[in-house]
């Protein structure tokens, strides 16, 4: 195992930009990276996988084979507990299965040593439990059953696939998400529909749908607005 090196993965690139804005581009097994070296002089890795927990665990795969000192998740996600506002991180210690055929997650003491040892600024961030599931969530009432049912901070698509690929070649991992949209939001269907498969965004099916319905352009502002906010979240981890 490598003793320095960050391994870090995220679904879009949006993401790894904003939590390495200077990284360098480069390629993993023809994935995107972004490489660099932090202010403490540990060098990172920051992979683009792509949305959805078939290319998290893939990517996820590439990254066990370079032998970090830690795999770090990193994205944003959706909330679903109430107290939990668009902007605001946890750091998952343990994170519920709703993906058939995938186990649960919990940190082991191996994943805590890793992560207070190289990740000593998440110590502030809001620490519980998250969800895993297989595909977006789009309405406020399912957020809320799911938080009935998981006790869960937030969901997202991508760390539960990581964990288990980086827990099936011991190396330690650790999840941080930020919350772009909030436990009593729902998301109009054309969210969903103007991103890629690796999480880009088309123009042309929003300019579309607000042709149809003008008043969808307030919803969009304020998931802009919070998707920001979880952006801006996620690019104080390494300052």
């Amino acid at each position: 195992m490598s003793d320095d090196l960050l391994a870090v993965i995220t679904a879009m690139e949006q993401e790894a930009k904003a939590v390495f804005p200077d990284g360098e581009k480069g390629e993993l097994k023809g994935l995107p990276v972004l490489k660099g070296t932090l202010k403490n002089n540990q060098p990172y890795i920051c992979l683009i996988a792509g949305v959805g927990p078939m290319k998290a665990a893939a990517g996820t795969l590439e990254l066990c084979r370079l032998s970090p000192a830690i795999i770090l998740s990193i994205g944003v996600s959706g909330g679903l507990a109430p107290s939990l506002k668009a902007g605001e991180a946890v750091v998952g210690t343990s994170i519920y299965s709703g993906i058939p055929g995938i186990e649960s997650w919990n940190e082991s003491d191996a994943d805590a040593e890793a992560r207070k040892k190289y990740l000593p600024q998440l110590n502030s961030y809001n620490f519980g439990r998250l969800m895993g599931v297989a595909g977006p969530v789009m309405d406020a009432a399912e957020k809320s059953r799911m938080h009935a049912e998981s006790c869960a901070l937030a969901v997202d698509m991508e760390s539960l696939a990581a964990s288990n690929i980086a827990k099936g070649h011991n190396t330690p991992f650790t999840v941080v998400r930020a919350v772009s949209d909030c436990s009593e939001c729902s998301l109009p269907e054309v969210v969903m529909k103007s991103l890629d498969e690796d999480g880009n965004t088309r123009v042309w099916p929003i300019i579309k749908a607000m042709l149809k319905k003008p008043s969808l352009l307030f919803s969009l502002i304020r998931l802009g607005r919070d998707y920001s906010k979880a952006l801006k979240k996620l690019g104080e981890v390494f300052k």
